[in-house]
């Protein structure tokens, strides 16, 4: 129901009350019960006008009161006459989109028992994230509710005084319903850091770091695709710095995954980071620089000398370049066709072929052309295997490109789906003169399907030479950056050599 028990109402008004917030949030307004009171019981006189009764204007109110609610049916003219910001969507992900701190109180009034435990409790982080205080209330016994017309209001937990007293709060009422506030305690932070250690992976750790990959993301992974990502080319050391809490576990993690790269025809350690993730509650600049440099440095000695990634814009500028960790090299473009069937000369010269990941022709490829790949993971038939083959996420196509009259291969391209509209080409060999050949046989491919558009990642230098074959740019949001390390491979370097594709990414 919308509406919660009357028993917890005045325990609840008392204790915000005593709050005197400037900024409060509703999380679940449900019928705007706790808005209305609290409007009434923080605005008090200000509430009206009494040279022109019987309202103040809402815009001389003093105090912010904000909602949230999922069920966009229950917003009344009460709701929009008590609250200034009315937020119609799921609370979890729009509690996503606020900064640390944004309110002084935050509500959330019989709405954990509507999360299973495990979502419960990320739901509640991202409160404690977001309110200096959190007020918070749940049936004492489990109440058997479902309604088919809003999902939301069916129960599914019953919570505990000793689970809330666990997760920071202190239980003020316990009759029908449990009351819990939690009040963010600088005290409570000094003792988290004492018992917080920085160190490089140790075996038995990836159960820590596959738990916390849940938490952040809300993904699972297995250990599984964690042993494919980590160890799956033979890798003797993990390369992961983690950040563990004495007596918990681990609360955040720095991965890499270590690639054979070639150097003008060298070949040299490269590493891509991924999986970069810290508990909330432990989040902070001077955490992030710690285990961002005993990572580099731990590898670099190892002679990783190559340090990528493929960030988005947001967790690149906030905290990375402020830190001076990482430096910009360029932004990454999706590049898009609409696809249309090419009848060009292309079409009768090469053939495009199902290919087997163990083909020898892959490797012989790769020795032929791997000269023009200045910069650039080794494409050989190993890393493709691993990398797509193996892959226990998504399932790809190799498709080889040779010349009609010749069983040689010429060049080749992985390929994934969506299920809908788009082609993805994953990654690409090729030499220069088959590059726009290998696309116009990929796009005609897409065709024969009823594949309505191609998706790739190519370097900036390739730009213009696309664009000028009826390609566009669109910013995927991402950006190619390099560690600011002083004896790591400099910014001009790689801006001038580096070869990339959706393939070299980190959500592998």
């Amino acid at each position: 129901m919308p509406v919660s028990n009357y028993l917890q109402i005045s325990t609840i008004m008392d204790e915000i009350v005593k709050i005197q917030p400037s900024t409060m949030l509703d999380v679940g307004c449900g019928l705007g019960i706790y808005g209305a009171l609290s409007r009434v019981f923080l605005e008090g006189d200000n509430l009206y006008d009494r040279t022109n009764p019987p309202w103040n204007k809402k815009e001389n109110w003093k105090v912010k009161i904000d909602c949230i609610e999922g069920f966009e049916k229950y917003i009344t003219s009460l709701h929009r006459h008590v609250y200034n910001d009315i937020l119609i969507g799921n609370a979890p992900e729009t509690l996503g989109s606020f900064e640390e701190r944004s309110y002084d109180l935050v509500l959330a009034i019989d709405i954990i028992e509507h999360f299973e435990k495990e979502d419960g409790i990320l739901f509640i982080r991202e409160l404690q994230r977001i309110g200096i205080a959190v007020v918070v209330a749940t049936p004492s016994a489990f109440i058997e509710q479902i309604e088919p017309e809003n999902p939301f209001e069916n129960h599914r937990s019953l919570w505990t005084k000793e689970e809330l007293i666990a997760l920071g709060f202190d239980v003020i009422g316990e009759t029908v319903s449990l009351v819990g506030i939690s009040r963010s305690s600088a005290r409570q932070k000094a003792v988290s850091d004492s018992k917080l250690v920085i160190r490089m992976f140790q075996d038995g750790d990836e159960h820590g770091i596959t738990t916390l990959f849940k938490e952040v993301f809300g993904r699972e992974m297995t250990l599984d695709e964690w042993n494919w990502k980590y160890r799956g080319q033979g890798n003797l050391r993990v390369c992961s710095a983690v950040i563990e809490l004495l007596g918990e576990g681990i609360v955040g993690h720095y991965g890499g995954i270590p690639f054979r790269m070639t150097r003008d025809g060298v070949k040299i350690k490269g590493i891509s980071a991924c999986d970069v993730m810290v508990r909330k509650k432990f989040r902070s600049f001077a955490r992030l620089k710690k285990i961002h440099t005993l990572f580099v440095d731990e590898l670099y000695k190892d002679s990783f000398i190559m340090f990528y990634g493929f960030p988005n814009e947001r967790n690149l500028l906030l905290p990375s370049e402020k830190l001076q960790l990482y430096e910009r090299i360029e932004t990454v473009y999706d590049v898009v066709k609409n696809t249309a069937f090419n009848n060009n000369m292309s079409r009768f010269i090469y053939k495009l072929f199902p290919m087997s990941f163990d083909d020898e022709r892959i490797n012989r490829l790769w020795n032929e052309t791997g000269h023009e790949f200045r910069l650039s993971i080794i494409r050989d038939r190993a890393y493709l295997k691993w990398r797509y083959e193996k892959n226990p996420l998504f399932r790809y196509e190799l498709w080889g490109l040779r010349k009609r009259w010749s069983k040689k291969l010429d060049g080749l391209a992985v390929v994934r789906g969506d299920g809908s509209e788009k082609l993805f080409i994953m990654d690409m060999v090729f030499s220069k003169k088959v590059f726009l050949p290998l696309l116009s046989k990929v796009e005609n491919l897409a065709c024969s399907l009823g594949i309505a558009k191609l998706s790739f990642w190519v370097p900036q230098r390739f730009h213009q030479l696309l664009l000028e074959n009826q390609f566009s740019l669109v910013p995927f949001g991402a950006t190619l950056p390099r560690s600011t390390h002083p004896l790591t491979i400099r910014k001009e370097e790689i801006a001038e050599k580096f070869f990339y594709t959706m393939g070299d990414t980190d959500f592998l």
